[in-house]
């Protein structure tokens, strides 16, 4: 483990405004890691709690019920954060965190991170709003589950892996392209349904030009006519 680059920790939105002595006295108490894709980083219910910085990759969350069911709490990437519900509240980890690519994530203790937070205003209400942020993004999911058939699942869902490929939220469409892409499974276990029922829908879609499919790769064509399908589903 090296110590963490303040330059890397900049770029990331926690750090805004913070004056750069703030941040390399922070960062010195930070350890860069490499994780390989597929390496597990945390584990559900692991008595830990230090807190990570998504520097370079993107890891994915999970939950395992007692029968060994998997739900799935989405992709962080770039400038994201982990770990910090334990840092601040003591208790197990509460989901399992996976390297969706290889990464590069900056780590540090739940005593340090909590000082900082004390003693930086500006970076504990960036910190609120990540969490606030994730909190919406699971009210999204739980509220979809409810409510969507699996075919309006799977739009919401597309729509989610485009705006982290680039495309911005709300605003006129354009192609974006998601590489690497999920495959069926992982996206079905994103969903909650079965492989069989993303492929179909998927070879839909590309059918009527929306998508363009390839091995690793989905070619968002036309993301204001999947909003459309999604906006009049939720309608209903």
């Amino acid at each position: 483990m090296l110590e963490a680059d303040s330059r890397l920790l900049r770029a990331m939105k926690i750090f805004d405004g913070l004056e750069a002595a703030a941040i390399k006295a922070f960062s010195s108490q930070c350890r860069t890691l490499r994780y390989r894709k597929g390496r597990q980083i945390l584990g559900q219910q692991d008595d830990t709690n230090d807190v990570f910085f998504v520097i370079e990759g993107t890891v994915h969350l999970v939950g395992y019920s007692g029968s060994g069911k998997v739900v799935s709490f989405g992709d962080i990437g770039p400038g994201g954060i982990i770990g910090e519900f334990s840092a601040i509240d003591g208790l197990p980890r509460s989901v399992s965190v996976t390297a969706l690519t290889d990464c590069e994530l900056a780590r540090t203790g739940s005593t340090v991170f909590r000082d900082f937070l004390s003693n930086q205003p500006g970076a504990a209400l960036k910190v609120l709003e990540a969490i606030v942020a994730k909190t919406r993004s699971i009210n999204d999911r739980v509220f979809e589950y409810s409510t969507l058939s699996v075919d309006n699942r799977l739009h919401a869902e597309l729509l989610r892996l485009a705006e982290m490929n680039g495309l911005e939220k709300g605003s006129p469409g354009r192609v974006t392209v998601i590489s690497p892409a999920p495959t069926h499974q992982e996206i079905a276990m994103r969903i909650s349904t079965h492989r069989e029922a993303v492929t179909r829908e998927l070879n839909r879609l590309a059918t009527e030009g929306i998508l363009g499919l390839s091995r690793r790769r989905i070619e968002l064509r036309d993301p204001d006519a999947l909003r459309g399908i999604l906006a009049h589903a939720q309608l209903e």
